[in-house]
Order: C-alpha cells, then structure tokens, then sequence
C-alpha cells in the first residue's frame, strides 16, 4: 500500500523506502489473559532484547530506483539501533572516522 500510494502521486521513483523488522522474535511471553505466545528465530539463538544472532538478525529491504540495482545485496551487517552507516554505504557516502 505504501509504494501504490507514492505511485499514486509520482514519487515512486525519487523514494528511498529502507524495510526491515524489530530485533527477532520474542521468545516467550504471557497475556494478560495467561495464554502463551512466541515466536521462532529459526536456527538462531536467542531473540528480541537479546545480543545473540536469534534477536539480531532481521530482514532489510530496500528500494531506491536510478540508485541501487533491484536484487542487489551487500554482505556487511546492518543494525536498526543505527541505519547511518547502512545508508551511506548504499548512497556511495562516506563516513568520518571518529
């Protein structure tokens, strides 16, 4: 819905849209009501407010058409605690040493 709605007004092609989750899965938690829920982060250990790969490990997505080829992908972690150094990495940037 979000990309129908740029397309909807011409701004499709000149959006940078950066997609992705919040830290893993949570691995069990309880209801108000007593019921049980959790979530699965596959083969990794851990989960959501972990250090561990299970809490870490998130999608991302990104779309930037006349920036970035579709199905590109670069091999270097990125974190949502801060996406900077992702972003300027794919726009070509640079960043300070300090």
């Amino acid at each position: 819905r979000i990309l129908e709605f740029l397309t909807e007004r011409n701004l499709d092609h000149q959006t940078f849209m950066y997609f992705t989750s919040d830290n893993g899965a949570h691995l069990e938690e309880t209801s108000a009501s007593g019921a049980i829920h959790s979530g699965s982060n596959g083969i990794y250990k851990g989960g959501k407010s972990t250090s561990w790969e299970g809490g870490i490990r998130v999608a991302g997505l990104v779309r930037w058409p006349g920036r970035l080829q579709a199905g590109s992908s670069i091999s270097e972690p990125t974190s949502n605690m801060d996406i900077f150094p992702t972003v300027a990495k794919l726009s070509g940037g640079s960043l300070p040493n300090d």
